[in-house]
C-alpha cells in the first residue's frame, strides 16, 4: 500500500479560493434570507389584515357576504404563502449554484 498523498501548494490554493467563494456567498444568502424573510412575512400579514379591515366594514354594512369575505382572505393567503414559498427556494438555490460552478471551473484548471 502506498501512503496517502499530500496535496500540493497549488490544490490547498485552489481549495482555499474555493472555500472562501463558498463562504462569502453563503454569508451573503444568509443576509439576504434575514432581510427578506421578515419584510415578506409583514407584507403579508399586513394584506390581510386590511382585507380584514376593509372587509368588516362591507359585511357590518350588508354589502358583502361574510364568505365572500373569507374565500377572498384564504385566495390571498395561497397567493402569498406561494409567492413565500418561491422567494425561500430560489434563495436556498444560489448557494447551490454557486458550488456547481465553482466545482466546474476548479475542474477546467
Amino acid at each position: 500500500m502506498h501512503p496517502p498523498r499530500r496535496p500540493d501548494l497549488r490544490e490547498q490554493r485552489r481549495f482555499q479560493t474555493a472555500n472562501a467563494d463558498l463562504t462569502a456567498t453563503s454569508l451573503r444568502v444568509n443576509r439576504i434570507f434575514a432581510l427578506a424573510m421578515p419584510v415578506l412575512m409583514a407584507i403579508l400579514n399586513l394584506s390581510s389584515v386590511a382585507v380584514l379591515w376593509f372587509g368588516r366594514r362591507l359585511a357590518s354594512e350588508g354589502t358583502m357576504p361574510i364568505g365572500n369575505l373569507t374565500a377572498f382572505l384564504t385566495y390571498l393567503m395561497q397567493i402569498l404563502y406561494g409567492l413565500r414559498h418561491e422567494v425561500e427556494e430560489k434563495l436556498a438555490r444560489l448557494p447551490l449554484r454557486s458550488w456547481s460552478r465553482c466545482a466546474a471551473n476548479s475542474d477546467r484548471r
